[in-house]
């Protein structure tokens, strides 16, 4: 995932803004089965290590599985910020942003390359939940809350709350690395080979 397709930023002159950060993406999915999800441990310009676990595609397990994933590390207490490309994994799988930093001490940066399409991604929330017959509130709920008031940042869209512009700025360039990171070796590990650039 880059920041720009021409305007790649090289992970070793981005500023630095203290603490490790972990960037999350997920493997492409698969027809059934859980999917394997990728946390590229970052810090100044550097990768420190690769965390890995599975999420239900469409399920609601990930806030309690990335915050397991992170806390059980040796980079547990290393970790500042969690980056995320969107606000959900694998298919419908909606983060529970703030119960994550709750959960880690930590802060979370949502972004994405496009504004998201808020009634889009409700109706296909909604349309799961009575295909399968569950409550899918909380999950439309999320999406409100994290969706408020995207803001574009380098070329990205930011979706969740960094004060301050220059601090925006480097940690949105930050979090676009690591995530093309994890989706680098998601998609490597899953397809035993990568798509795109390092």
């Amino acid at each position: 995932m880059a920041v720009r397709r021409n305007r790649r930023v090289r992970a070793d002159t981005l500023p630095k803004v203290g603490g490790a950060m972990v960037g999350i993406a997920t493997a492409p999915i698969s027809a059934k089965g859980a999917v394997l999800l990728v946390g590229v441990v970052e810090r100044g310009g550097m990768v420190e290590g690769v965390l890995t676990t599975r999420v239900l595609r469409d399920g609601t397990d990930s806030t309690a599985k990335i915050a397991h994933m992170i806390s059980r590390s040796r980079f547990s207490t290393q970790v500042k910020f969690v980056a995320l490309d969107g606000i959900s994994v694998a298919g419908l799988n909606v983060v529970d942003i703030r119960t994550l930093e709750k959960r880690l001490g930590v802060s979370c940066i949502s972004i994405t390359k496009r504004k998201p399409h808020r009634q889009l991604m409700k109706n296909a929330i909604r349309l799961y939940g009575e295909r399968k017959g569950i409550d899918v509130s909380n999950r439309l709920d999320l999406l409100d809350a994290t969706l408020d008031k995207p803001i574009p940042v380098s070329g990205m869209i930011l979706l969740t709350e960094v004060q301050g512009p220059r601090r925006r700025e480097i940690l949105v360039r930050r979090a676009a690395e690591a995530v093309r990171l994890a989706h680098l070796i998601a998609s490597g590990v899953s397809r035993k080979e990568s798509k795109g650039r390092i």
